[in-house]
Order: structure tokens, then C-alpha cells, then sequence
């Protein structure tokens, strides 16, 4: 989030990093490869995004619907 690596940290300090993080917010998602596939597996693409509050909160589309297994975040405790 921003730069600041949060690979070692719990839960809570990376929520707490993205809600005190300054606007842009810039996220990185890393992958630790899998060794057992690495050597079948050919390079792959990689796709970066960008997505503002505007973009948010002034589409009239219904947001994609998201990927199996990933469970969004509401903010409540």
C-alpha cells in the first residue's frame, strides 16, 4: 500500500495501513510462485488497474462480479 511492504503483517496492519493511507492509493499484489509449477509453466501476462472514488461512486453499471473465493471487505469490526 503506498510502498509500505505488508507481506509479514496481520490482518489489522493492513487494514489499519489502508485506512490511513493517502489518496491515490496505490496497491501492489504480489504472488509467491508455486516451485512445483514453475518449471511447466510458461511466463504469463499481468494485468495493472487503476480505479478512482469517481469511478466508484459515479458509474450507473453494477460492479463485475467478483472472482470465486474472494471475499470483500465491509469495514464493520
Amino acid at each position: 500500500v503506498n510502498g509500505q511492504d505488508l507481506s509479514q503483517s496481520t490482518h489489522e496492519e493492513a487494514v489499519e495501513a489502508f485506512r490511513s493511507a493517502k489518496e491515490p492509493i496505490v496497491v501492489e499484489v504480489l504472488r509467491r510462485a508455486n516451485k512445483a509449477k514453475m518449471k511447466s509453466r510458461s511466463p504469463t501476462m499481468v494485468s495493472v488497474g487503476t480505479q478512482t472514488e469517481e469511478e466508484i461512486f459515479c458509474s450507473n453499471e453494477s460492479p463485475p462480479t467478483p472472482p470465486p473465493g474472494f471475499y470483500a471487505f465491509n469495514g464493520s469490526g
